[in-house]
C-alpha cells in the first residue's frame, strides 16, 4: 500500500498533467473556434444569447477527454437552475447525445475517488462525503463563465478542485480510526485507481481539429433550431378558388428521428359538387443564410466527413440557402459523427 506522503506527492503530477494535456489545449481550441464563429455574419448575436448552452455542448460532444465530460455534466445543473426551461432541456440534448458517461449520479466523486464512491462509500467518513456535494453555487454565473477565457480558468479551477478533494480524501483515509488495516488498504487501492489518479501522459487534443469540430457544432446547433410546424386550412369551391390560409409557425422541441418529432399530414374533404377543404400540418425551415451554409459545408469537408453536407434550395439565380428536409437530417447525423470523435478521445483518457 502506498504511503500518504507518496500519494500526496503523486497528486501534484496528476494536477499538472490534467492541466497541461487537457485543460490548456482544449481551451485554446475553444477560443480559436469562437473567434472563427464570430467572424460569420449573424453569429455573434446567436452566441451571446446561448453561450452557456453552446459551451456545454462543445465540452460534452466535442470532447477533450474525460475531464471535459465530467466538468460539463456537473455544470448542466447550474445552467438549468439559472436559465430555467432552456433549449437544452426542451430538445433533450443531454439524452440524445448521452453526455453522461458515468453510471454514478455524482460525476465529480466518481472521477476523483472512483470505486470508493460507487462501491466503497462505507469507507469514507461523513466529512469526506460532504466534500463531493454538488450545488449550483460551485459554478460562476453561466452568463459569464463560458466566454473564451472563462473556459480556461473554469477548467483549471475544476482540475484544482479535484486535486484538493483527492488529497483531502487521502488524508481522511489515513487518519480515520474506524478503518481496519485491510479496509484502509482497500480504500487506498480504490482511490489510486480513480480516473483523476491516472491522467494522460500526453495530449489527446489536436487543437486545430477540435477547433473545427467545435465551430461545426455551433453551426449544426443553430440548424437544429430552424425547423418549425405550420398548420394550413384551405376551402375550395367548385374549382374556382380557395379561401383560408396558413397558421402560426411553431418551433419544434424535439430532435429529428425521435418518436416525439411531428409528422406532416394532409386531410382532404370534398363533396361531389367540388366544395371541400384541404388542411393539415407541414414542416418548414427558416432561412439558414448563405454565410452559415458555406461555412458549415467547408468545415464538414475539412474534417474529412464528406464533400458536402447541406444542399440549399435554390430559386432561379437566388442563393438564399433555404434548408431542406434532407439537409436538416444530414446535419443531425453530422452531430452524431462529432460525438463519435469526442467519445474516441474520452475512451483514450480512461483506458
Amino acid at each position: 500500500m502506498a504511503e500518504l506522503s507518496t500519494i500526496l506527492e503523486n497528486s501534484n503530477d496528476m494536477k499538472e498533467k490534467w492541466t497541461t494535456y487537457l485543460a490548456f489545449p482544449y481551451a485554446n481550441a475553444y477560443a480559436s473556434a469562437i473567434a472563427q464563429f464570430k467572424a460569420t455574419k449573424g453569429a455573434q448575436d446567436k452566441l451571446d444569447a446561448n453561450k452557456a448552452e453552446y459551451g456545454l455542448l462543445a465540452l460534452s460532444i466535442c470532447s477533450g477527454g474525460v475531464l471535459t465530460h465530467v466538468f460539463a455534466q456537473t455544470a448542466w445543473k447550474a445552467v438549468v437552475a439559472e436559465k430555467g426551461l432552456s433549449v437544452i432541456c426542451n430538445k433533450n440534448w443531454e439524452k440524445a447525445f448521452n453526455v453522461a458517461h458515468f453510471a454514478s449520479t455524482n460525476k465529480v466523486a466518481n472521477f476523483v475517488v472512483g470505486g470508493l464512491w460507487d462501491t466503497g462509500a462505507n469507507l469514507l467518513d461523513t466529512q469526506t462525503k460532504n466534500l463531493f456535494e454538488q450545488t449550483t453555487a460551485s459554478f460562476p454565473s453561466t452568463q459569464e463563465w463560458l466566454t473564451e477565457i472563462k473556459v480556461l480558468t473554469s477548467l483549471m479551477g475544476f482540475v484544482n478542485e479535484c486535486y484538493l478533494k483527492y488529497r483531502d480524501t487521502a488524508r481522511s483515509l489515513f487518519s480515520n480510526p474506524k478503518l481496519t488495516a485491510p479496509q484502509r488498504e482497500e480504500a487506498v487501492r480504490k482511490l489510486t485507481a480513480s480516473k483523476f489518479a491516472n491522467p494522460p501522459s500526453k495530449s489527446f487534443v489536436k487543437e486545430s481539429t477540435v477547433a473545427m469540430e467545435i465551430e461545426l457544432l455551433l453551426y449544426l446547433r443553430i440548424i437544429m433550431d430552424l425547423d418549425y410546424t405550420q398548420t394550413f386550412n384551405y376551402g375550395v369551391a367548385g374549382g374556382y378558388g380557395a379561401s383560408g390560409g396558413e397558421g402560426k409557425k411553431t418551433g419544434i422541441s424535439a430532435l429529428p428521428g425521435t418518436d416525439s418529432y411531428p409528422k406532416p399530414y394532409t386531410n382532404v374533404k370534398a363533396s361531389p359538387q367540388g366544395v371541400g377543404t384541404v388542411s393539415g400540418l407541414k414542416i418548414g425551415y427558416q432561412d439558414l443564410g448563405r454565410a452559415f451554409y458555406d461555412k458549415t459545408n467547408s468545415l464538414y469537408k475539412s474534417l474529412g466527413y464528406g464533400d458536402k453536407l447541406l444542399d440549399s434550395a435554390q430559386f432561379g439565380e437566388m442563393w438564399n440557402a433555404t434548408m431542406t428536409e434532407s439537409s436538416f437530417r444530414a446535419a443531425y447525423q453530422a452531430l452524431l459523427k462529432l460525438e463519435t470523435q469526442g467519445m474516441h478521445r474520452f475512451i483514450q483518457t480512461v483506458s
